[in-house]
């Protein structure tokens, strides 16, 4: 070796210095010919056909699906116990009655609230009017598209068609409602038959008795005040003089503030029954109906709560209250008094058991609803259950920089299963039956390029591998150009598949291999990386290593961590 200079001794000080301080640096050697070598053990395997099955796996503890829990609504004594403990009940059957005097108040403000909600209902209804009679418009206050407050006069009208009569009592005192009458309007010059309607009443006038009847007509005619009338009695014959007087005048009024939006009637218009008046909007009115509604649902809940006859609200069984440390009040019976909120127990669903377990990130989308589940309990293992995904949580929990997701599973024949007991589970995913199959060891990848090494002794030997990855710069470069390219960076035994689903121990081959081939499983290794031609770099002392990689091989084996999915 040549001495070192003055000069060169302390550049040499200088990078030892810088190392030492945990600077580092690199080192760029030159080199000619660098090949990658590959080095394969005597393992080998064949391709063959069969079944594999991909699934998610994982465990979890058994859970009631359904549970009502039954508690005193309030400051309660028992009066009748109709269940016992354990017992299976059916929906409807009632389990305890209660004297609560809590409920009667509740009732009261649920009476108050349906009150107010039929109030409010009859205002929305009168936002749209028609006349309930033959009637005459005596006057309209409004226009059409004006706001209008509540209880603002919209218009005046008079029923033509009903009419008080008064008739000597002597003449009528045997008639009786429902007769027919024709009354000759003598002023009018009109003649219109009539109908008498209820009981009559007597008054005195002048020192002579009368009786008042209320009639209607079947047309309508409009008296503007008292007019005599000659009545006609169509059953008897009898002819009797008669003073008429119309009715009272009928306000019609705005049930709510609003909007008018049609007026379909004018001033002094005869109108028929039936008739449409105006209509009305009303936003106020709405949201009164709204929050209403609201109350009195939540006054039926709280009356429900406080419901003193509890009854089983689905087939199930019945289990008195208690702990994880014991029973609580198994005996109840009645005269015992309870606090409010005390607990009766409760009825579990008879029909299904759950079980909720976690699923991470890379899992959770081969979960869906309604997919099959195997169970087993540890405690049980003897038996087996089945079950299916009912729901799968939309937002995860995050545990070591990994987010899981609960799935729930409901078991429909649970018999044997208790709360608390651990299972274990699996879903099937994905399935495939007389496929290629190799062992997942031999599957590797290569900058995203998969392939397996064909136990070819020659090709094995020779271990020659073309020159480091050459990908189109043309951005036009079609796909199949680019695997191309990538194919030269294999070694020569290296044969380009596509994958399906794996397992634990095999992937499933698509495209590449057929059966019967033998191929290398793990044990294969490369014992050199490829760099640029020409070129071997390195790092002394602790720096960050120059550029993306490091030198470290970009191929690599599928041994776990291939996705199951197809590619």
């Amino acid at each position: 070796m040549a001495r070192l200079g003055k000069y060169h001794k302390w550049i040499l000080w200088v990078l030892v210095l810088a190392a030492l301080t945990g600077g580092g640096f690199y080192y760029v050697k030159t080199k000619s010919n660098t090949k990658t070598t590959v080095e394969t053990t005597a393992q080998t395997s064949k391709v063959i056909r069969g079944d594999i099955v991909s699934m998610v796996t994982g465990s979890g503890s058994v859970e009631t699906a359904r549970a009502q829990e039954l508690m005193a609504p309030g400051a309660s004594t028992v009066l009748t116990v109709e269940v016992e403990d354990g017992e299976k009940v059916t929906a409807g059957q009632v389990l305890y009655t209660l004297d609560c005097p809590e409920v009667d108040s509740s009732e009261q403000v649920l009476s108050q609230y349906e009150f107010q909600l039929e109030e409010l209902e009859s205002d929305r209804a009168d936002l749209k009017r028609s006349a309930e009679g033959d009637s005459t418009v005596l006057s309209v206050n409004v226009k059409a598209k004006q706001t209008v407050s509540n209880n603002t006069v919209l218009m005046t009208l008079v029923d033509t068609q009903q009419m008080t009569m008064m008739v000597p009592k002597a003449q009528g005192k045997d008639w009786t409602a429902g007769n027919k009458l024709e009354l000759n309007l003598l002023e009018y010059g009109t003649t219109l038959p009539a109908t008498i309607q209820g009981e009559s009443t007597v008054t005195s006038n002048n020192g002579m008795e009368y009786l008042i009847f209320s009639v209607k007509t079947d047309t309508g005619q409009r008296i503007a005040a008292e007019t005599y009338a000659q009545a006609s009695h169509l059953g008897t014959g009898a002819k009797v003089a008669v003073l008429l007087e119309p009715q009272a005048q009928t306000e019609i009024k705005a049930s709510a503030d609003g909007v008018i939006t049609k007026l379909n009637v004018r001033e002094g218009q005869m109108i028929d029954a039936g008739t449409p008046l105006f209509e009305m909007t009303s936003t106020s009115l709405e949201s009164q109906i709204s929050g209403a509604k609201s109350e009195m649902e939540i006054a039926k809940d709280q009356l429900k709560q406080k419901q003193t006859t509890l009854t089983a609200d689905f087939d199930g069984y019945y289990y008195a209250a208690a702990t994880s440390e014991g029973p609580e009040n198994t005996f109840l019976q009645a005269g015992d008094s309870l606090d409010s909120g005390e607990s009766l127990g409760k009825v579990v669903d008879s029909s299904r058991m759950q079980v909720v377990f976690d699923v991470d990130e890379l899992d959770i989308e081969k979960i869906q609803i309604g997919q099959a589940v195997n169970l087993t309990a540890d405690a049980l293992s003897d038996r087996a259950y089945t079950g299916k995904v009912v729901r799968i949580a939309q937002e995860g929990s995050v545990s070591s920089n990994v987010a899981y997701y609960w799935v729930v599973i409901e078991i429909t024949d649970w018999e044997g299963l208790k709360v608390g007991m651990t299972t274990s589970l699996e879903i099937v995913v994905e399935q495939a039956e007389d496929t290629l199959l190799v062992p997942i060891t031999a599957v590797h990848i290569s900058q995203g390029q998969k392939y397996v090494l064909l136990a070819d002794e020659a090709a094995a030997a020779a271990g020659d591998v073309a020159k480091p990855l050459e990908t189109p710069t043309d951005p036009a470069a079609s796909a199949e150009e680019t695997k191309r390219a990538r194919a030269k960076s294999l070694p020569a035994n290296a044969v380009i598949v596509t994958t399906g689903i794996s397992d634990d121990d095999y992937v499933e081959i698509l495209s590449g291999l057929e059966e019967g081939q033998e191929i290398l499983v793990e044990g294969t290794k490369q014992t050199a990386s490829t760099m640029p031609e020409g070129m071997e770099m390195g790092v002394l002392g602790g720096g960050m290593p120059m550029g993306e990689g490091g030198g470290i091989p970009s191929g690599g084996n599928m041994a776990g961590g291939m996705a199951g999915g197809r590619g």
